[in-house]
């Protein structure tokens, strides 16, 4: 599905946390350049699942991270994701907090993928992944996605969004019924490739 080998459909669905999911293919050439997904609604209350917080809802809370105070949002899509608002993306020390709050286990009883957010304006954000047990990594769908959640749930952006990542640019839309969209090129929405050659025949 990812290079267009194994179907030659444009229009499938996925099976999600949230029941079944449309998916969008735009082709060129026998290739996909676009996926738009709907990855469902996100989870804010650890009542329904267990995300990575004991608290029912935690956005904006002050958590102190090795030398610095701040304030995190955490939701999850069965995964959990946090958000971190800073104002200079690109010259944030990842690698020194990103494995902080993953391993903060006094707030998160399961590790978290941490997704380091700058605001742009209300249509554009800026982010930097850390995933759980990886490190950084170029691109997360998810990680998008979270962002716009918290910073469109906190008025700080519109909910639909641009967010530009290590990987390139994704189009997030959070719609007014909680179902989010996500769409942008194939091998910056999926954070690696899976080899299917042996499966296909192929080279």
């Amino acid at each position: 599905m990812y290079d267009h080998k194994l179907t030659d459909k444009t229009h499938l669905k996925i099976e999600t946390l949230g029941g079944i999911k449309p998916l969008d293919l735009t082709v060129e050439n026998g290739v996909v350049t676009n996926i738009r997904a709907n990855i469902s609604k996100p989870i804010f209350d650890s009542d329904k699942i267990p995300v990575n917080t004991n608290k029912d809802k935690f956005i904006m809370e002050d958590v102190e991270i090795l030398d610095k105070t701040f304030k995190l949002s955490s939701l999850s899509w069965g995964n959990p994701h946090t958000v971190l608002f800073v104002d200079d993306v690109a010259n944030f020390d990842v690698a020194k907090y990103g494995p902080a709050i993953e391993c903060k286990t006094d707030v998160f009883p399961k590790k978290t993928n941490v997704t380091f957010a700058q605001i742009v304006d209300k249509n554009y954000i800026k982010i930097r992944e850390w995933e759980r047990g990886t490190g950084e990594t170029i691109g997360c769908g998810t990680g998008c996605s979270t962002a716009v959640v918290m910073a469109s749930t906190l008025g700080l952006t519109d909910r639909i969004c641009k967010v530009e990542q290590i990987g390139g640019i994704l189009e997030i839309e959070y719609a007014e019924n909680g179902e989010l969209f996500m769409k942008g090129p194939s091998n910056f929405v999926f954070e690696s490739e899976i080899d299917v050659s042996h499966i296909i025949g192929g080279e």
